[in-house]
């Protein structure tokens, strides 16, 4: 049997869910037989039926004894918004589970697995594990550091600029860039910007299709941070407030006029202390999302907020669209850090660069630098 190969399904079906069971982990399950796929599933929605429930669902009860059940990440074993889906394999008469990795989660961890186990269900582990980590890894690191996973995402002319000394950005990144960030917006739990871009760009900070039109179903939070509650009313985040998922970031001595106007209009106001600079500890504003069941977070901007993020160590991923271009004056990607010699540049662990239309793309994965500041 190859395991490989029909784990791989698995993962081909748990992207499926993406955007859909935030923040539960995707998962994807097929059933094989004889060498041959009889059933599969994914879990598809948050609340739903687990992939496992799914695909048990979908075979003839028949023949699940000669069945293996092949899921990418460990099943459940505790009773959250659905029954453990361990129980539901064990009482399916299976007797071979493959598992790509374990669930981090301590309420599962390795129990799903012992309750297979001790029920005389044969299970191999860690095929394809790095495979199966990386397709959660906001989950995988939501569980061992409890904060969010932060993604930067940038568009930059080729000499570092955001924006020019007028403020304008519209448009850095060409057309493909653009809708490669719609993409991944769907992956996030919430899309965070500083109040200068709404002030600047106006943006919408939502998931749209190519026509540019907003996509039905999951749409991530929008958070702002404002320590001095600046944001305009007129804005198009505040006009098209949606209670769930548009949220202000301030500080306690913001005027009380404003915020009950942002209330007024559907926008949720947390209040978040600030710093000696007036600034939002970063760590602080993770913490406060994290607290909100938020496991991912995309920083789109601007140079202030991933200033701060880097400074704070808090910088997961960056994922930068370079183009072809060049500005001069304007406005730098990212303000001072503090270094003062190259043996304390911020560096990433593993790179790639690609093509997107007529921008370069470099994903920079997990910034080994320390706290460099208490931003």
């Amino acid at each position: 049997m190859d395991n490989a190969y029909f784990m791989r399904r698995t993962l081909r079906l748990a992207r499926r869910g993406i955007g859909k069971v935030h923040p539960n982990p995707a998962v994807g399950c097929v059933l094989v037989r004889r060498g041959r796929i009889i059933s599969d599933g994914f879990h598809e929605r948050y609340g739903g039926p687990h992939a496992e429930v799914n695909a048990l669902a979908r075979a003839e009860s028949g023949h699940l004894r000669e069945c293996t059940l092949y899921v990418n990440l460990e099943p459940c074993s505790h009773h959250g918004k659905t029954p453990p889906c361990a129980e539901a394999i064990i009482r399916s008469g299976i007797r071979n589970v493959v598992v790509g990795c374990r669930d981090p989660n301590p309420l599962v961890n390795g129990r799903g697995i012992k309750a297979l186990r001790r029920s005389g269900i044969t299970v191999t582990e860690g095929v394809l594990e790095h495979e199966c980590r990386s397709l959660n890894e906001s989950f995988f690191h939501f569980m061992k550091y409890g904060r969010p996973f932060v993604t930067l995402k940038v568009a930059q002319t080729l000499d570092g600029r955001v924006a020019t000394a007028a403020g304008e950005s519209r448009w850095i990144s060409g057309e493909d860039s653009r809708g490669w960030v719609h993409r991944l917006r769907l992956e996030h739990d919430a899309i965070l910007v500083g109040v200068r871009t709404v002030i600047r760009d106006d943006p919408e900070l939502t998931v749209r299709n190519r026509s540019g039109r907003r996509r039905p179903g999951f749409q991530p939070v929008r958070i702002v941070l404002d320590p001095r509650l600046e944001i305009p009313c007129e804005s198009r985040l505040v006009r098209a407030a949606d209670p769930e998922r548009t949220v202000v970031m301030t500080g306690s001595g913001a005027p009380a006029g404003r915020r009950l106007r942002l209330l007024k209009a559907g926008v949720r106001v947390w209040t978040l202390k600030t710093g000696a600079d007036g600034r939002f500890p970063f760590r602080s504003v993770l913490k406060r999302c994290a607290a909100e069941g938020m496991i991912s977070i995309l920083l789109e901007g601007g140079p202030d907020t991933w200033t701060s993020a880097l400074s704070a160590g808090c910088a997961d991923r960056w994922i930068g669209f370079i183009s072809p271009r060049l500005m001069g004056e304007g406005t730098p990607v990212i303000g001072d850090l503090g270094i003062t010699g190259l043996d304390q540049l911020v560096r990433f662990e593993r790179f790639t660069w690609r093509r997107s239309g007529e921008d370069i793309l470099f994903i920079g994965e997990r910034p080994c630098s320390p706290v460099l500041s208490k931003k």
